[in-house]
């Protein structure tokens, strides 16, 4: 509770009138911003970036009939964000886990074991990618995209299944990366950092000729990972504990994005070779062979254009793949893979009726050509299935303007996959704007999630996992109110407060019978929460944040609180010019403690991190030195049902120094 009090300490401070700043337009920059106290970033043009991720048409966060959190390159160069888990972990109600190999995000009290994100639909620049044996959202460094690349990030909080369909049961995560203007520029990146972390990156923004506009975005890392000792393993036989040489990690990836006149290309490509330490699945505990290989790529061609001057329409067809590969080293060693590759198409109608009612309907088909598991050891092919499939949608959205300070907006989706009953997802919003400054919105919403390939289809005699039968849709219900209000031109607040009731739960459980492993649904989960959130803007490049989430997750058949669930998470930042060139930023994050699978508790978490950062060169060159866990508190997340262990340890201090040099 000291931290929290601190925190309120700093934050109260954005509360003075002398500090106002003046309004100013909003401009989107390519270069990173100035250090110098007169540029940085002010609230009002926070307010007014557009977003389209909430309505798939642009508008302002408090016009979007969702809560909604934004995430800018300002604030990801201030805080010195070197990862996308670090980003995420500071956003109003989120909350990381990683296991060693793969990063997972919690949202609002929810967050299960290995559930690879399957219930959070990650967007880049609009395109979907999570996969479809898994329904995958990486954010670890599996998302293989230098960090310089964004633009902003924004969340959707709630039920986005009205314009995305499955999977956009907590929130939608759009990652809008720098588009390019008509001036060239170029980036590059380096960085050194701790357990031998190296990473190069590259970004340009320029154009060919007069009307071709062209970003690219590519990057290199290479971490060699620390020895970790697992006291799970402390026996003689199993080096005394210490997996050796197991936690490396290898990335690349690339990005482009071209413009002309009303169309767009997209193409990427991310490759990622991740050690495995923890000897999860029963593998061979210290042996360096333990590894998981993830690739994805994706290419899309968007045509906007116009039907009059009250309505357009928006195209687009796509080509997605996603593959994985992992080695096992049992006494038999064994390795799996899967191929996934999908097309789609959808077609987007904007219609604006009237100049107080928009109208926005859409189609949308994907064809999953191939979504391929197996597995085989030494002995030859053990399991295999290729089980393809299709699925349609279609959508309808009214936004109305009742009147000068009300507005509603309904939408329904339908979608139907060719293997499994369709559905309906609702959502009904309405804000209610008293004054300029303030903005009530009450949100009603459904959304729903298929039971994946992986669910439906996985079998392994091995690790004893068994196939799982009769699977159901999950389905999500969420109500909500949302008060946003700026307090002058230096400080904004948020307050909500929401009820998630999740039917058909589909999870891992243990079979005690035959003590095996397999999905099953295990009914409701209803989750009541708050948040709040303050973000202030001060003169003389003072600013900071200040986020608290409650929330409580039980299983509403047992009454018993939902495993990997802190019921206080507060997030927050300070950060301030201490010359001309030179900032000094805090943030840091505290968390009760989380339930394990096997009925223990973690400890409580408390972490501080910092960066400083300076300019020089004319402002060309960047350097800057991010420290995580600056106290070095020991900590720790819940594994999951594939782990001996019950917690597991997370990193020490450790440190990022990045060079970064405009051209």
């Amino acid at each position: 509770m000291k931290l929290v009090f601190a925190c309120l300490a700093l934050v109260s401070i954005f509360c003075i009138p002398n500090y106002a700043q003046p309004d100013s337009a909003l401009t989107v920059k390519i270069v990173s911003p100035d250090l110098n106290t007169d540029n940085d970033i002010s609230l009002d043009s926070l307010l007014n970036i557009k977003i389209s991720s909430a309505s798939k048409y642009l508008e302002t966060s408090r016009e979007a009939p969702s809560s909604v959190s934004i995430i800018t390159a300002e604030e990801i160069e201030k805080y010195g964000y070197a990862s996308f888990p670090e980003i995420l972990n500071s956003v109003r109600g989120f909350y990381i886990s990683y296991d060693r190999n793969y990063n997972y995000l919690g949202v609002r009290g929810f967050g299960r074991p290995t559930d690879y994100n399957d219930r959070i639909h990650l967007t880049i620049n609009g395109l979907s990618v999570n996969d479809y044996y898994y329904g995958q959202a990486t954010i670890g460094t599996d998302l293989a995209l230098p960090v310089s690349c964004i633009e902003r990030i924004e969340i959707i909080r709630g039920p986005g299944s009205i314009l995305y369909g499955n999977n956009a049961m907590f929130a939608v995560i759009n990652i809008v990366t720098k588009n390019p203007g008509y001036v060239t520029h170029a980036n590059t990146n380096v960085q050194f950092g701790s357990d031998g972390k190296r990473l190069a990156s590259v970004n340009y923004n320029g154009m060919i000729g007069s009307e071709v506009k062209v970003a690219f975005s590519g990057m290199v890392s290479d971490n060699a990972g620390r020895d970790i000792y697992y006291h799970e393993y402390d026996t003689d036989s199993t080096n005394h504990g210490v997996a050796k040489n197991c936690d490396f990690d290898r990335s690349r990836g690339v990005l482009a994005n071209v413009f002309y006149k009303q169309f767009s290309f997209q193409g990427m490509y991310m490759y990622r070779n991740k050690g495995i330490p923890t000897a999860s699945y029963g593998m061979i505990f210290n042996d360096s062979r333990a590894r998981t290989v993830d690739q994805s790529g994706s290419l899309e061609l968007k045509y906007t254009g116009e039907i009059s001057s009250t309505a357009m329409f928006t195209t687009r067809a796509y080509l997605n793949h996603c593959g994985y590969s992992g080695y096992y080293p049992y006494s038999n060693f064994v390795t799996d893979n899967n191929n996934i590759n999908w097309i789609g198409t959808e077609l987007l109608y904007q219609w604006d009726i009237s100049t107080s009612n928009r109208f926005v309907s859409g189609i949308e088909f994907k064809k999953i050509l191939d979504d391929e598991y197996a597995s085989s050891n030494e002995t030859g092919r053990d399991t295999y299935n290729n089980i393809t499939f299709h699925t349609w949608s279609m959508y309808v959205q009214d936004e109305f303007q009742v009147t000068n300070n009300i507005i509603c907006n309904f939408g329904v989706r339908f979608d139907e996959q060719s293997n499994i009953k369709g559905t309906i997802s609702p959502r009904l919003a309405a804000i209610y704007t008293p004054q300029p400054e303030t903005s009530i919105k009450l949100i009603y919403g459904q959304a729903f999630r298929y039971p994946n390939s992986y669910e439906l289809y996985y079998y392994d005699t091995l690790s004893r996992f068994k196939l799982s039968s009769g699977l159901k849709n999950e389905q999500i219900t969420t109500s909500e109110l949302v008060c946003e209000h700026k307090f002058g031109s230096s400080l904004y607040g948020i307050v909500s407060a929401y009820n998630n009731k999740v039917n058909n739960l589909i999870d891992q459980d243990s079979d005690m019978s035959d003590t095996t492993v397999h999905f099953i649904n295990r009914g409701g989960i209803s989750t009541w929460g708050a948040d709040i959130e303050l973000d202030g803007f001060a003169s003389k490049g003072l600013s900071g944040f200040l986020k608290y989430s409650y929330q409580y997750t039980v299983n509403r058949d047992t009454k018993e609180k939902l495993t990997n669930s802190p019921s206080h998470v507060v997030n927050y930042g300070i950060s301030f010019a201490l010359a001309r060139d030179y900032r000094l930023s805090f943030d840091g994050s505290y968390e009760s403690e989380r339930l394990t699978l096997k009925g223990a508790k973690t400890p409580k978490i408390a972490l501080v991190n910092m960066n400083l950062v300076g300019k020089y060169f004319s402002n060309k060159l960047r350097v800057s030195l991010r420290i995580n866990n600056l106290f070095n508190k020991t900590y720790f997340y819940p594994g999951g049902y594939e782990h001996v262990q019950d917690i597991i340890a997370q990193d020490p201090r450790t440190y990022n120094l990045k060079f970064s040099y405009d051209f």
